[in-house]
């Protein structure tokens, strides 16, 4: 009787989580009367109700202070904007917090320069890409739900009344589980609803349109349609629209349809590649990887060395028990699959002892940002330009000198160039001892 009331109990619980989830999905709503009429939301928060804020927020934001005249606009060449700041303070109240932020970047970037690139504007964030954009979307979001737009995907009562259900069917399995002496069973099943227990957490942190959200997100559909002539239309305009104080543009860029203007603001295209201010211009430096090794490490010879060791005996008693013909044969193949990878880690070795070790020199920090490493999670790492070579250094970068790190700053860096790892940061003309 317990295991039939256990396994009665997970099917409606899981049957409730779906049945919730599909119910709370971020459905679009039909587009509304096509009017070019621009409405109260900024073009932030349409980007949120759309879908793409990640993708369009940020760029929509700073056409918008084109347009109503914070950013001063340029054209070094087609399709290649600059920015300059055209007036006011960042912190000006009539702006919003992300606004703030936006134009905040704008003038630290373009300090003792005058004008940006614009696709500059795009990273080379003070405190960090992943920190800026995380800060970004929270002031979005929060300035969506005090405009009603925008609320949690579940209430606080679906989400517990969801997890109070999961845990009192995990304890009926639990218990059928026991009566039966199956232990594994137990362990596996814990393991289970721990995962599953977690979906009403994840729903409750994200968000959904309300029904004002859903009218708004209409009502700009309408505006997409009356602009392009189709509801999933696109308009050539490009961000120099915006410096003639169109705002419409950066409403089009929101909702997805000016990919020519967002692209002015924007270095996806271009993600190996950075902007540097050293010297006192503005040039692109190409970007290395954080974990390039230039020089095979001990347990990669003392590998293939054994390995060679090994195919060599084999070799040997091919020849003796086979013939020459046969021997031969081995060393082609498989012997190949170790003198093949003996080349690259012999040559690597011989190429990196003819670099010297050590590098020292000053250089400006251009990029922070976080990268996936695999099991260990993520790992900061940083750009830096040190004016003489046509790429970047790029180091990932431990505790120890995480506190010396800010973008824009200038520093003095010591590294092993051979293995691309970073020994001593310091500001630079600050004596770095040993």
């Amino acid at each position: 009787m317990i295991k039939l009331v256990a396994e009665v109990a997970s099917g409606a619980w899981a049957a409730a989580l779906l049945l919730t989830m599909l119910g709370t999905r971020w459905r679009r709503p039909a587009p509304g009367p096509a009017t070019l009429a621009l409405r109260g939301e900024p073009p932030a928060v349409v980007s949120l109700l759309a879908g793409g804020l990640d993708r369009d927020g940020y760029p929509a934001t700073v056409l918008d202070l084109v347009a109503r005249g914070w950013i001063g606009l340029g054209e070094a060449e087609p399709g290649r904007v600059t920015c300059r700041p055209a007036g006011g303070r960042a912190d000006d109240p009539g702006l919003t917090g992300y606004e703030r932020q936006a134009l905040a970047h704008l003038e630290f970037r373009a300090a003792g320069l005058g004008a940006v690139p614009g696709t500059a504007l795009d990273n080379g964030f003070e405190a960090g890409d992943d920190e800026f954009r995380t800060l970004f979307r929270d002031e979005v979001q929060a300035d969506a739900r005090g405009r009603g737009l925008v609320r949690s995907r579940i209430g606080r009562g679906t989400l517990v009344l969801l997890e109070a259900a999961g845990l009192a069917s995990l304890t009926l399995t639990a218990a059928a589980m026991a009566l039966h002496h199956a232990a594994g069973g137990i362990v596996m099943v814990a393991l289970v609803y721990t995962i599953f227990l977690r979906v009403p957490w994840m729903l409750y942190r994200r968000s959904r349109p309300t029904r004002a959200g859903r009218a708004a997100l209409a009502g700009w559909f309408g505006f997409r349609a009356a602009l392009t002539g189709s509801p999933s239309g696109q308009v050539a305009g490009t961000a120099m629209l915006a410096g003639a104080g169109d705002r419409g543009i950066a409403y089009a860029a929101a909702l997805g349809a000016a990919p020519d203007a967002v692209a002015s603001f924007s270095s996806a295209a271009d993600r190996g590649h950075a902007w540097s201010s050293l010297g006192g211009r503005w040039h692109r430096v190409a970007l290395g990887r954080p974990h390039a090794r230039y020089v095979p490490g001990v347990p990669a010879l003392a590998g293939i060395t054994a390995l060679g060791g090994l195919f060599a005996a084999m070799d040997v008693l091919a020849l003796k028990w086979f013939g020459p013909r046969w021997a031969a044969g081995f060393v082609v193949f498989p012997g190949c699959t170790w003198w093949g990878s003996a080349i690259w880690v012999y040559g690597s070795a011989a190429r990196a002892a003819r670099r010297p070790r050590l590098a020292e020199f000053d250089g400006q920090i251009l990029r922070m940002w976080d990268e996936s490493d695999g099991e260990n999670g993520t790992t900061r790492c940083i750009a830096i330009d040190d004016g003489l070579r046509e790429q970047a250094w790029v180091f990932a970068v431990g505790e120890r000198h995480r506190a010396a790190c800010r973008v824009g700053s200038l520093v003095h860096v010591r590294a092993d160039q051979r293995r691309n790892q970073l020994l001593d940061l310091s500001p630079a003309g600050v004596p770095v001892s040993g």
